[in-house]
């Protein structure tokens, strides 16, 4: 199994012409073939190639920056501006908050209070700094070359 990670990160104006271009250079550095993201019952974000089930997909965005993870194994990604301000009741900081997020997505989740009160799996989590952000990634892998962030800085 491929366990690469890719992220691609994109300011926006207009977030769903963002997200067709992510797809767009993904099928282009990928297979060629025409992909699509439709949605889960809870929201989890699916990831679809020519209509069928495709890899695994996380979404994830703050302000006008967004970022679309994919993988071949569960991926859970979470996006947020370094300055934002957060309830210091529900979590300690940004930083351990995009942390939680993360691991909510990668199982299928979301955020709740129950996941806020328990342990998150430290080996499972890596933060990056990017454009201001914080950019937390929970996979399985733990290659350590495993992560690709794509870096476009376009506004569409």
């Amino acid at each position: 199994m491929n366990r690469q990670i890719k992220i691609y990160l994109i300011e926006y104006v207009d977030i769903a012409k963002a997200k067709q271009a992510i797809l767009q250079t993904y099928s282009q550095e990928h297979d060629g073939m025409r992909y699509s993201i439709d949605h889960a019952d809870k929201g989890r974000p699916l990831l679809k190639r020519e209509g069928e089930r495709y890899g695994e997909i996380s979404v994830s965005h703050t302000a006008n920056m967004l970022a679309i993870a994919f993988s071949d194994m569960p991926i859970g990604i979470d996006l947020e501006k370094r300055d934002r301000e957060i309830d210091k009741r529900v979590c300690d900081s940004i930083e351990h908050w995009t942390r939680y997020e993360a691991y909510g997505k990668w199982l299928g989740e979301g955020i709740s209070r129950k996941l806020l009160k328990g342990q998150l799996p430290d080996k499972l989590l890596r933060t990056r700094i990017i454009n201001g952000c914080y950019l937390s990634i929970c996979s399985e892998s733990d290659e350590p070359d495993s992560i690709t962030i794509i870096d476009n800085k376009k506004i569409l």
